[in-house]
């Protein structure tokens, strides 16, 4: 019988526009539900999830910022100590990439590398894929941002069936893991 080691944490942030599908994605993958209306996220939400990985505890700690004016202020602050972040824009609403380079640059104003040599991963994704007769944005599209903003990968997910949503959080976890070994900072 294994012994499972002490808890590991692990802190992501999920970030961009309004009507972008981050708190449906976020409740999906917590709940395995989907539910079509949120009320707006004022700030920041925080939810947990614990997994098991390779007989290693893992607590998610997952944050849920407002795209709203008047809370972006306070994006870089909370991002401190972040293990990894996902930029989610909706593929059937072109204006939920415009602010792209925005969002990615006040995120990383905000957090401290800690591994010399390595960046933070952040990936991005596509919501809303049970779409497809709506979409504006094209995959090659996406992933000239991953390709210009020096981004990890490009995933599409729809929180409505689920497609993509526990893989997305098993790759951003895999990239955490490569990136410290394990350490918790």
């Amino acid at each position: 019988m294994l012994t499972l080691q002490s808890e590991i944490v692990f802190k992501i942030c999920i970030f961009g526009d309004n009507g972008a599908g981050k708190t449906s994605f976020i409740n999906r993958y917590l709940t395995s539900n989907f539910h079509s209306f949120y009320s707006k996220l004022e700030g920041v939400d925080f939810y947990s999830k614990k997994v098991k990985i390779d007989s290693q505890k893992v607590a998610l700690q997952i944050w849920d910022f407002s795209a709203e004016d008047r809370y972006r202020f306070l994006l870089p602050s909370f991002v401190s100590g972040c293990h990894a972040a996902i930029f989610m824009f909706d593929m059937t609403d072109f204006k939920s990439l415009r602010h792209s380079e925005e969002w990615l640059n006040m995120f990383r104003k905000g957090y401290n590398q800690k591994i010399e040599g390595t960046s933070l991963p952040i990936i991005l994704v596509g919501g809303k894929s049970d779409l497809r007769h709506k979409r504006v944005i094209s995959r090659m599209q996406a992933e000239k941002i991953v390709s210009t903003q020096n981004l990890y990968l490009y995933l599409e997910c729809s929180a409505k069936t689920g497609e993509n949503v526990d893989l997305i959080f098993e790759n951003i976890t895999d990239l955490i893991r490569e990136r410290t070994g394990n350490l918790v900072y």
